[in-house]
């Protein structure tokens, strides 16, 4: 069901479906039915479009490549060129959260914090390798530019595991990796990748 309303440049709208079917309206097989809950918000001046909305809610189930995913939250708000939110997905073979800003203007900038607690791609039929490995890691983004030219920044991975539940497989893990783009004194474009074995510098 869809209902929604519009008043003095405010527009509301909340959805609530049982069973939609994704691959009937976009034509992609690999999707199948949603079961939702969301509520949306958006405000406008009359000219320059959308300057600011919101929406939340809940994704109860969501088919793809023939598996279900199950409890997903949304939250997330859009003013002037930032959007910032959160998702939150608590399935039995994804689990992950993630909060963050980014700014969608001439400058171009993210800033966000990752956990991802438990990832089994061959369960969740993404892939028929890594059978029966699950995946964790944290993840923090800094980064921000105009230009590719002028994109600087660091992404850093940490608590980087694979391991295996059922304890068939010995567990295997790396503390850190970071990735930096940047320049040096110089004033040269850098690449920089360290790990907890290796650092390699690209000018």
């Amino acid at each position: 069901a869809l209902n929604g309303e519009y008043n003095a440049g405010s527009i509301k709208a909340t959805i609530e479906t049982a069973a939609l079917d994704i691959a009937q309206l976009t034509g992609d097989q690999r999707f199948g039915n949603i079961k939702c809950r969301l509520a949306m918000e958006a405000h406008t001046d009359g000219k320059a479009g959308i300057t600011s909305g919101k929406a939340k809610g809940t994704v109860e189930e969501m088919a793809y490549r023939g598996y279900t995913y199950s409890n997903a939250n949304i939250d997330i708000a859009y003013a002037g060129d930032i959007v910032s939110g959160s998702l939150d997905i608590q399935d039995p073979n994804l689990r992950l959260s993630i909060d963050g800003k980014a700014g969608i203007g001439r400058k171009k900038s993210l800033r966000a914090h990752a956990t991802l607690s438990d990832f089994c791609p061959s369960a969740l039929n993404l892939t028929d390798k890594f059978h029966g490995d699950h995946f964790a890691l944290t993840m923090e983004a800094d980064a921000e530019g105009t230009t590719i030219d002028d994109f600087s920044g660091t992404v850093s991975l940490t608590d980087i595991s694979v391991f295996d539940p059922m304890g068939g497989k010995p567990d295997a893990g790396l503390e850190n990796a970071t990735l930096s783009v940047g320049r040096t004194e110089d004033g040269r474009k850098q690449l920089l990748f360290s790990s907890d074995f290796a650092t390699l510098q690209l000018l």
